[in-house]
């Protein structure tokens, strides 16, 4: 993998790995079969440690996690894990989840939890607005629309809108 080579790994190292980060993105079909669960749950967690000790090798790393709610068990225990194991490196992991999901607790690394407070419908309505400039026709209304009611929880799908709202009318030229 070029990518662990400019990082600087070691030619054992890229190939003691490369087959397992293969497994995990997809990219080749590895024998994970042959791997016992807990063999395959190490690998992962070395291939992801060396991968974040080399980057941090060349400077400091702002990891982004999104959407922790989803993450399995096993996905968090390791985000955990590489946070306490790399509390001394320059590593800032940047978590975000809904706010009924429970954050992993760390005992090394230093925590801050900082809690959002939903955006209001017309604040939501203004941030489409800057994203997307003065858009004429309805269906920047509707993207609006669409957009307030997935960030409060309603379902659009449920109310039918969501094929309109995803573009079955093209937004406005900007004007």
């Amino acid at each position: 993998m070029l990518g662990l080579q400019r990082l600087g790994a070691k030619p054992e190292v890229v190939e003691e790995i490369t087959p397992v980060l293969s497994y995990m993105l997809g990219v080749d079909e590895v024998r994970a079969h042959d791997l016992q669960p807990e063999q395959l749950k190490r690998q992962i967690a070395l291939a992801a440690r060396t991968l974040l000790e080399r980057r941090l090798q060349q400077l400091p790393t702002l990891f982004v996690v999104e959407d922790l709610h989803w993450a399995d068990a096993a996905s968090v225990d390791l985000l955990r894990d590489l946070a306490d194991d790399l509390a001394d490196r320059r590593l800032m992991m940047l978590v975000s989840h809904r706010p009924d999901t429970q954050p992993p607790l760390l005992t090394r690394a230093g925590q801050s939890i900082i809690r959002l407070i939903p955006l209001s419908g017309d604040e939501t309505r203004a941030l489409v607005r800057g994203l997307f400039g003065q858009v004429t026709g309805s269906a920047c209304g509707q993207l609006q629309d669409f957009v307030v009611a997935r960030a409060s929880g309603e379902s659009a799908l449920r109310r039918g809108d969501c094929p309109r709202a995803a573009g079955s009318e093209r937004l406005g030229s900007r004007g």
